[in-house]
């Protein structure tokens, strides 16, 4: 057992070492550098597959995948929550147009309450709740709002949201949520 743990330990350090060098040639086949991010992003490598999905776009942004490869490295980043997030979903919603939905809008705010400045999350969420429907998806929104409210410490503006959502759930028929909210509500009044 411990010389495949060990045998598997020397391939993911050879593996680390070609993506550094994949990055650095550009007539390396793009299906052999992606499956090699890929293959980190399984092992749980979160960063450094992040970084091979970066450098793929760094070197070819005009590809085919492009869109898939900045997806995947945000759900990298996701695992080791870092600020890059914030960035890569700006690009995403920039670069390419059909995803400028609300849902999408509303995970910047999200993470720019994260890893940013609360206000402008204020700003964008507030504009992505205008277009959001009510279901499970805005009712997520609505708590995260009263969550940036209570980062600025704005009492007033975080019970508004706070009891958005709990009529939401209500009405959505979430009567676990609605029972959580209302307790974060009685607790606030």
């Amino acid at each position: 057992m411990e010389g495949r743990v060990s045998n598997l330990e020397e391939q993911v350090l050879k593996l680390r070492d070609r993506l550094d060098g994949l990055a650095a040639v550009e007539s390396v086949d793009l299906d052999a550098r992606l499956a090699t991010a890929d293959f980190l992003f399984e092992q749980g490598d979160w960063a450094l597959a992040g970084e091979g999905y970066l450098a793929l776009l760094d070197a070819l942004p005009e590809h085919s995948d492009a869109e898939r490869i900045l997806e995947r490295a945000l759900e990298a980043f996701e695992w080791e929550d870092r600020p890059e997030q914030v960035e890569l979903q700006e690009n995403l919603l920039e670069w390419f147009p059909h995803r400028r939905g609300p849902g999408e809008s509303f995970r910047l705010a999200a993470l720019l309450g994260l890893h940013g400045d609360a206000r402008e999350a204020i700003d964008i969420g507030e504009r992505a709740l205008r277009r959001m429907p009510e279901n499970a998806e805005r009712l997520y929104a609505l708590h995260e709002m009263a969550g940036f409210y209570c980062r600025l410490d704005d009492a007033k503006q975080e019970l508004v949201f706070l009891a958005a959502a709990h009529a939401l759930a209500s009405r959505l028929d979430d009567v676990r949520t609605q029972r959580e909210l209302g307790r974060i509500l009685e607790t606030r009044r």
